[in-house]
């Protein structure tokens, strides 16, 4: 006697060899052993695959990247070779050829954003450049981007620039009393209040030299070492302020800041310089340290992710200002940058926004902390671990509020 077994739900699609016999799970009943070129539906059943449609022989092996202006006026990118081969989706013709620096082996290591008319594109090797959709089809452009302001970073290393000491002399006039007390402002970022000190005790003196070096070495603008103070004056209170190894730099001159006194006029300052400083710090990019490796839109800023120096670094610009990343005083709108805070250094693979900016890096996955009301600015800009599973180079898919991405041994899909 002949038994049928009636199925009518392929939801599981293909089911591993290993499956093979697996009675006990509902999926051996839901799942199929073969399945060539077929889509699975959500009802239950199966359909062909969509075909694709010849538009043109490439000349050389590439990748093709979409260029989406709106709904009516949408592109295809094939990158291959040296070159970009542009074609118009609605017409299926080859409507603008442009020259890169890309060559084959480099073209998968590519990461692109598009706002707009125009499409961000980086590589590690390469300087960052936009192409530009220009008054019609044949009028894409290529260049490179030059940044309004570059993030700058000590490597502190033989490649480094030498510095040189800033050396700033604040001379206290006769007037200041003991215990009154001020504020010195460093290019608009001021010190926490100064107790003064006078110099008839060499206790007094020391203290007075660490006070202010303390102060100074505080403020976010400086580096975190390299500031000294030290007592020159016979008669008057006189300080020379040095600004050397990771604070050395052509600083504006010192303010001086009177807060609380108990005299009639308070105690007045005399700020003078020395000598001028080289900063030992240099712009994080470059074609000695590298360029960015990946990059995304998100909140009105622009973030890079990684480079060659700093493969695990995260930099955003200033709000509506995509080419400005001056960290400035660490205001709100003002440029962020954040260093991941792991046990590894795991280069960044990608950076995508949805709901959160996420992270994704060769050894796990992140995002940013924040709130629906409360964007990401230097004073609260966290980056939380989620994963550990490592992400390969590939671009992560957005499907239904997740993002899926390729685990980095290339043999598993992830959300």
């Amino acid at each position: 006697m002949k038994s049928f077994t009636v199925q009518s739900s392929f939801n599981n699609g293909v089911l591993d060899d290993r499956m093979a016999a697996r009675l006990d799970i509902k999926q051996y009943y839901q799942g199929m052993s073969q399945g060539d070129n077929i889509v699975c539906l959500p009802q239950g059943g199966v359909r062909r695959r969509p075909g694709l449609k010849y538009i043109d022989t490439p000349t050389n092996n590439g990748r093709l990247v979409p260029f989406v202006f709106n709904t009516d006026q949408r592109y295809l990118l094939a990158f291959s070779n040296l070159k970009i081969e542009i074609y118009r989706a609605d017409t299926d013709i080859l409507v603008d050829t442009v020259v890169t620096p890309y060559t084959t082996a480099q073209l998968f290591d590519l990461d692109y954003a598009q706002t707009a008319d125009t499409m961000i594109i980086v590589h590690e090797d390469h300087q960052p450049r936009k192409l530009v959709r220009g008054a019609t089809d044949a009028d894409f452009t290529l260049s490179t981007i030059t940044m309004d302001y570059t993030p700058k970073y000590d490597f502190n290393d033989a490649s480094s620039p030498t510095p040189t000491s800033e050396i700033q002399q604040i001379d206290f006039t006769d007037s200041y009393e003991a215990g009154e007390t001020y504020k010195l402002t460093l290019e608009g970022v001021q010190t926490e209040a100064i107790a003064f000190l006078e110099d008839a005790v060499a206790a007094d003196i020391t203290e007075h030299e660490n006070r202010i070096a303390t102060a100074l070495q505080d403020l976010p603008n400086t580096g975190n070492s390299g500031i000294s103070v030290t007592h020159t004056g016979t008669i008057n209170d006189i300080y020379n302020i040095t600004f050397a190894g990771a604070s050395a730099n052509n600083w504006g001159l010192l303010a001086h800041t009177v807060v609380e006194y108990s005299g009639s006029a308070g105690g007045k300052a005399t700020i003078t310089r020395i000598q001028t400083g080289v900063p030992r710090t240099e712009p994080v990019w470059s074609a000695g340290r590298g360029w960015p490796r990946t990059v995304t839109f998100f909140e009105g800023r622009l973030w890079f992710g990684g480079s060659k120096s700093r493969p695990h670094t995260v930099w955003g610009s200033r709000v509506n200002n995509f080419f400005n990343f001056d960290p400035g005083k660490s205001r709100a709108d003002q440029a962020v940058t954040i260093t991941l805070d792991t046990d590894q250094i795991n280069r960044i693979q990608a950076l995508v926004g949805g709901r959160n900016l996420s992270v994704f890096t060769i050894g796990g996955e992140h995002v940013f902390k924040q709130s629906v009301s409360e964007p990401i600015t230097p004073e609260n800009v966290a980056i939380i671990p989620q994963t550990s599973y490592g992400s390969k180079k590939i671009n992560p898919v957005a499907i239904g509020g997740a993002w899926m991405f390729v685990q980095r041994t290339g043999k598993a899909l992830r959300e």
